[in-house]
């Protein structure tokens, strides 16, 4: 799935806007939140571990930046069929894992985490194209609106003009 049909699934009514070569969420004609920011996430710390009780271990990991739904999708089509356990909360990562396999899973977390950067990206391009029509549509129908307010306006203003007082 690309980031743009990601968007589209998520709020099939979203409108985006771009302003200044950054993508935002409009709501009531206005700018909002920003929408798909150019990141490049990863893990920069270990916070710790502790035994979940089932027989797993959370090991915990900061990361960069927080995440966005769009980018932690994409994350999880990344990380393969047999994904390791793990949630994000925040720019927290936590896999559960046995001390066996935490290796293999924390490199499959890696290898889904630069997968996602890549596919993030370069659908970003896809989403920002997307945003300028959007735009561009907006910008068209203010302007018809405009118009028809300008003709309405021309014709009061002739019929008035017409009006003869003797």
């Amino acid at each position: 799935m690309t980031p743009l049909e990601i968007l589209l699934k998520k709020e099939p009514y979203i409108q985006l806007t771009v302003e200044d070569d950054s993508i935002y969420t409009m709501h009531f004609d206005r700018k909002s939140n920003p929408a798909m920011e150019l990141i490049h996430l990863k893990i920069t710390e270990k916070l710790g571990y502790k035994d979940n009780g089932e027989g797993k271990i959370d090991y915990q990991f900061e990361l960069n930046s927080i995440t966005d739904p769009v980018w932690r999708e994409l994350l999880t089509f990344s990380v393969g069929t047999n994904p390791p356990t793990y949630k994000i909360e925040g720019n927290k990562i936590t896999i559960s894992s046995s001390v066996e396999t935490i290796a293999k899973d924390f490199e499959a977390m890696k290898n889904g985490f630069a997968q996602a950067n890549t596919e993030y990206r370069n659908g970003r391009n896809e989403v920002f194209q997307y945003a300028k029509k959007q735009d561009e549509e907006r910008a068209k129908k203010s302007a018809e609106k405009l118009r028809i307010e300008n003709e309405r306006r021309n014709e009061i203003q002739t019929s008035y003009a017409a009006l003869k007082i003797d």
